[in-house]
């Protein structure tokens, strides 16, 4: 008894759990900052979506607020929280513009 995501039997009245399930039981996103590995704390810095493209455009010379949400149709908050997140983790450095 499989299901597209390879459920396995979990014993409890014959209900599946897929496996995905069980492998974020094991390491949730939010704890990959306090692993050993550097693989892992780098990819809670950097490893979501909008941060891979402001990265992205920050090598293609991209430097003000208004153009990355310009560039990438992303919202206020979210572009602040992840120039933010950024700037904490020592990836970027925020410049005053002159």
């Amino acid at each position: 008894m499989t299901g597209v995501l390879g459920a396995i039997i979990t014993g409890e009245r014959g209900r599946c759990r897929p496996k995905q399930t069980l492998l974020e039981e094991r390491m949730r996103w939010n704890e990959l900052s306090e692993e050993n590995c550097s693989m892992a704390r780098t990819i809670s810095v950097i490893g979501d979506r909008w941060t891979l493209l402001i990265l992205r455009d920050c090598f293609l010379r991209v430097r003000r607020f208004e153009d990355f949400q310009e560039r990438l149709g992303i919202t206020r908050p979210i572009l602040a929280n992840r120039l933010k997140k950024l700037v904490d983790e020592f990836v970027l450095v925020k410049v005053p513009y002159h």
